[in-house]
């Protein structure tokens, strides 16, 4: 018999006590987007940071969020106070939920991927939504 193994060694949870939290976007069933704090550190935030949301049309399912001046601008004082990287768009929640078939009235939390990707020719650097 062979057995796979889910521990904290094989599959950490995206945030522990004690332990060091993994970055994570969370997406509310009322449009709120919000990378926790080791998302933000991860791309870099600062209280003037615009984000911007990605879906690859020859991959649908792939999604990332990246900085961009076009970008949505985040709550500054929510960053400021716990350094978490928020905004509100609830129409682009709901293309987010119906791309990926997922139950609109709830909210939903993905891991970030902890490198970016980069296009051909583009410095923007994408962190993929790891969704399963």
């Amino acid at each position: 018999m062979k057995l796979i193994k889910f521990n904290a060694e094989t599959l950490p949870k995206s945030s522990q006590w004690g332990r060091k939290a993994l970055p994570a976007i969370s997406i509310s069933k009322s449009g709120v987007m919000s990378l926790n704090k080791p998302a933000a550190e991860l791309l870099k935030c600062d209280a003037a940071t615009k984000l911007s949301i990605a879906q690859d049309p020859d991959e649908p399912k792939n999604w990332y969020v990246f900085k961009e001046d076009a970008g949505y601008e985040i709550s500054p004082k929510v960053f400021e106070k716990a350094g978490t990287a928020d905004f509100c768009h609830k129409g682009l929640q709901a293309m987010f939920c119906e791309a990926m078939e997922l139950n609109a009235e709830k909210s939903h939390r993905y891991l970030l991927a902890g490198e970016a990707t980069k296009t051909k020719g583009d410095t923007t650097e994408y962190f993929g939504i790891l969704i399963p």
